[in-house]
């Protein structure tokens, strides 16, 4: 507790928040080490499967999608980490909504996609932050629809995410905490939507949550 405002006072100040800073970094790498071997094994086993049942351009096709999804495991993981550290700096840019949607579907193939543009605007914030916020968000509805579609609407106000499935056993605050484990996980842990929450503080936006209808609907705020 500091009540000193002379020098002595500013040090104090100093290293409680050197400590903060030092107790969040350790804690995100605890979390990733901890967690990473669930994060990873999904994948990997899908990928042993494909290499004793399958060949030709059907292996190398299951063998490209498991390497993208391992390189998106490995991204959020140091993202996290590099979030939690706070030693960088947005690289913000004015650029159009619409980019930001353009720029996480283009990690996306054969996936069932559905985009309604009702209205593009300008926006301020770091484009490949907020990319990698969309993307996990749409690679949320996508695994956990129970139809494999993912609904998507740009408004002038932000962008929705729409998925069919069962309602959530927990409150949403839940799972947005990092490799949190619940029904409705398939793979064990995650990371994606804790992401998410990061990247939406940032840039000092929303992330509204809600279920309607046997729909599970995302909501950021710009």
């Amino acid at each position: 507790t500091i009540n000193q405002k002379d020098e002595i006072g500013q040090l104090m100040l100093a290293f409680n928040e050197m400590n903060k800073k030092i107790s969040r970094l350790l804690k995100a790498r605890e979390l990733i080490t901890r967690n990473i071997a669930h994060e990873l094994k999904t994948p990997l086993a899908k990928i042993k499967l494909s290499l004793s049942l399958k060949d030709g351009d059907e292996l190398k096709k299951d063998l490209n999608r498991y390497i993208d999804s391992l390189n998106r495991i490995s991204q959020n993981m140091l993202e996290y980490e590099r979030i939690q550290e706070g030693n960088f700096s947005l690289n913000f840019s004015e650029f159009m909504s619409e980019s930001v949607l353009f720029e996480a579907l283009r990690d996306f193939e054969n996936e069932k996609i559905v985009v309604n543009i009702i209205k593009s605007v300008k926006i301020k914030g770091d484009l490949r932050l907020l990319s990698i916020a969309v993307k996990n968000l749409i690679e949320n509805a996508i695994k956990y629809s129970d139809d494999g579609v993912a609904n998507i609407e740009l408004s002038e106000k932000g962008i929705m995410f729409c998925n069919k499935g069962k309602k959530l056993q927990n409150d949403i605050l839940y799972y947005f905490e990092p490799f949190y484990r619940g029904e409705i996980t398939k793979s064990g842990y995650e990371l994606g939507l804790s992401i998410v929450n990061e990247i939406i503080k940032l840039h000092k936006m929303s992330i509204e949550y809600s279920y309607s209808g046997d729909m599970h609907i995302f909501y950021i705020r710009f």
